[in-house]
Parts: C-alpha cells; sequence; structure tokens
C-alpha cells in the first residue's frame, strides 16, 4: 500500500486533473499528479524520454533497467523488463543487468560502456575518467547528455515509487512507447 493517497479528482487542478484523466493510468502518474504545478511538464519530459532522444530504443532501455536495478525500483524494472524486450533486448540480457553480471550473454562493448557509465553517474557525482573517454567514443555528445537526462529523469521516477511505496502493476509495454511518440503527446 502506497505511503500517501493516490490523489482523488477532487483533489486536482483543472489542468492536472484533465492531463492525469486523458489516458494512462499508471499509479506512478497518479501519484505525480499531486505535485499540480510541474505535473504536467513532468509528463512533458516523460514523453521527449521517448519520442525525441536519438538514443537507439534498446540502449534507451538498457540505461532505464540498470538505473532501476540500481536504485531497487521494481515498480520502473516490472515496466520496462516488458519494453526491453519488445525493443529487442533478450531475457538473457535482461536477467544479466539484473545479476549486475555484463561479463555474460554477449553485451557488445558499447553496451558495456553505457552500464558502466549509467552505474557511475548514480553512485557519485562525476563518471570516472576512463569510464567517460570509453563513452565519448562510443555515443555522440548529444547521445551522451540524452543518457544523462534519461537517467536523471528515471532517478527521480525510481525515488517517487520507492520512497512512496508505489507497488508494480501489469506492465504495459511498448504501447504506451508507441502512443508517445505517435501522438507526440504523453497521453
Amino acid at each position: 500500500m502506497a505511503r500517501i493517497p493516490y490523489p482523488g479528482s477532487q483533489d486536482l487542478s483543472n489542468e492536472a486533473g484533465q492531463a492525469a484523466g486523458a489516458g494512462s493510468r499508471l499509479r506512478v502518474h497518479a501519484m505525480m499528479s499531486h505535485a499540480t504545478g510541474t505535473f504536467r511538464q513532468a509528463l512533458s519530459f516523460a514523453a521527449a524520454l521517448f519520442g525525441d532522444l536519438s538514443l537507439p530504443d534498446d540502449l534507451r532501455e538498457m540505461a532505464i533497467l540498470q538505473t532501476a536495478y540500481a536504485l531497487d525500483a521494481r515498480y520502473i524494472s516490472v515496466q520496462h523488463e516488458t519494453i526491453a524486450v519488445e525493443v529487442g533486448i533478450s531475457p538473457g540480457k535482461i536477467e544479466a543487468l539484473r545479476a549486475g553480471n555484463l561479463a555474460r550473454t554477449g553485451f557488445t562493448e558499447k553496451e558495456k560502456v553505457l552500464v558502466t557509465f549509467v552505474e557511475e553517474i548514480l553512485m557519485s557525482p562525476r563518471a570516472d575518467e576512463n569510464v567517460f573517454s570509453s563513452l565519448s567514443k562510443h555515443f555522440t555528445s548529444r547521445e551522451i547528455v540524452e543518457i544523462v537526462e534519461l537517467v536523471g529523469g528515471y532517478w527521480l521516477l525510481s525515488r517517487l515509487c520507492t520512497v512512496l511505496d508505489i507497488a508494480p502493476e501489469k506492465a504495459i509495454g511498448n504501447d504506451l512507447v508507441s502512443r508517445f511518440t505517435d501522438s507526440g503527446e504523453l497521453f
């Protein structure tokens, strides 16, 4: 059970209520709607993390999963394990990420560098110079900034879920991602 109640329609501003009622029924989004002053902007940022990145979908999902696993955010990992499979990440690679074992299951050098970078920026304010140098060999400047934004955005969502005890729910998969990218709107 969540540590604070999910808001009812009477608790929301008109704008937040319209955004919350427009499509998604995910618990994390419902909980976010308490913050009526930032809710719509947070949803727009989340939509941009799916629809406007140059980072390939599989690498986006690896970064999200690594963030969720590192932060023990079961809600996020349940949702994104399904999306990861749908964008082509093998169940073996997902299990290896979950176990923190990149040595097995055929990760490419680029994937290993990505996961290592994500781990580093979650655990310290800067990435090690060698890790950053390796990252720069595999990713463009735009992609590096997108990775940092992605990890920061999912740190926020992960902490909402863990601090407020938002229970995992049935994964909705890439269907939600398609709604983002097809319509240009989150909901």
